[in-house]
């Protein structure tokens, strides 16, 4: 059986280690992966047993670049984040020329697909300064 509270506060401590790491706050990590900052202030504490919901696992561990039960399970095992790179650049490349292709169908939505480029690109950026640490 599954101890709720061990994993809330393992989750907790690898959420806070990958944030500080990248040197951000917990808001701007919020702002970044569609999280309020108070939640991810209850994860990073453990909070009694307060885990999150799977998709907010799935949004820290593509964020990140990190296998989402790496995240969740006591495991020793270290993340190779250098190895993530190439996907998350070819994600990333992939969410570009979706938008660039929509912006050919409708005029309209040009706004809206530079703010999400923009968005796209911290995301690039604040990864990319993850990886130059390792």
């Amino acid at each position: 059986m599954v101890d709720k509270k061990k994993t809330a506060v393992l989750f907790g401590q690898r959420l806070k280690a990958l944030r500080l790491k990248a040197n951000m706050t917990q808001k701007e990590l919020g702002e970044l992966i569609g999280i309020q900052h108070f939640k991810i202030n209850q994860y990073e504490h453990g909070n009694k047993g307060f885990l999150p919901r799977t998709d907010n696992i799935s949004k820290v561990a593509n964020f990140f670049g990190v296998p989402e039960g790496w995240l969740t399970s006591d495991t020793d095992d270290s993340v190779d984040f250098n190895s993530q790179l190439p996907d998350r650049i070819t994600e990333i490349k992939g969410h570009i020329l979706t938008a660039v292709k929509l912006a050919e169908v409708d005029d309209t939505l040009s706004s809206f697909l530079v703010e999400q480029i923009m968005y796209t690109i911290e995301l690039f950026k604040k990864q990319g300064d993850i990886f130059k640490k390792n």
